[in-house]
């Protein structure tokens, strides 16, 4: 999936498809380690299981 493709996904799964639940988890994960420099919101695991890895760690092709 391609870079710009990847965070539309992203986008998507938040409005979508996180339940309340996982929006707490996804707040608590980047209060706790978005950082503005090196980590930022696109670095939550929780992503991966939705959409897949972003296209950075991703094999080509996924």
């Amino acid at each position: 999936m391609a870079y710009l493709a990847w965070h539309e996904a992203r986008i998507k799964a938040y409005d979508d498809l996180l339940t309340d639940e996982q929006r707490a988890e996804f707040q608590a994960w980047a209060t706790a380690n978005v950082d503005g420099h090196s980590v930022g919101t696109s670095d939550w695991p929780g992503w991966v299981p939705l959409i897949g890895a972003p296209p950075w760690l991703a094999p080509e092709g996924n």
